[in-house]
């Protein structure tokens, strides 16, 4: 795989976005670091598992990846530009972070929420109908 000026990477002649963390340290206020020193690459098209014990900062680095939450120190780069500096729509369109708990206020079914999720893409609130 070759990699653009974006940060996107070619593979066989499709462009994957790519986002990276590089040295991203996080803390919650006065307490200790969540993560210390963490680099990661992850490309689109892939399957990555995050796998560690209770507390040991798997949500938080999501988080710092799809621009929730800012680096204390070090960057998260997604497809060349870093997600808190992108604008709302924009990321929208281009990630999405589902957290593992979540909730709606109304009876929704799990397809009405993934069509409003698609309202960024230019889909959803379109008359979709979900089995």
């Amino acid at each position: 795989m070759s990699e653009d000026a974006d940060g996107a990477t070619a593979r066989g002649g499709e462009r994957v976005a790519v986002v990276r963390s590089e040295g991203a340290c996080f803390g919650y206020g006065a307490g200790p670091r969540v993560l210390a020193d963490v680099s990661v690459e992850l490309a689109g098209g892939e399957l990555t598992a995050l796998v560690g014990p209770n507390g040991s900062g798997k949500t938080t680095l999501l988080r710092l990846l799809a621009g929730m939450a800012a680096p204390t120190s070090g960057r998260v780069v997604f497809d060349g530009a870093e997600p808190r500096g992108m604008a709302a729509l924009d990321r929208a369109r281009r990630l999405a972070y589902l957290p593992q708990r979540g909730g709606v206020a109304f009876g929704y079914t799990a397809g009405e929420v993934v069509a409003m999720g698609a309202i960024g893409s230019g889909g959803g609130c379109g008359g979709e109908r979900f089995a």
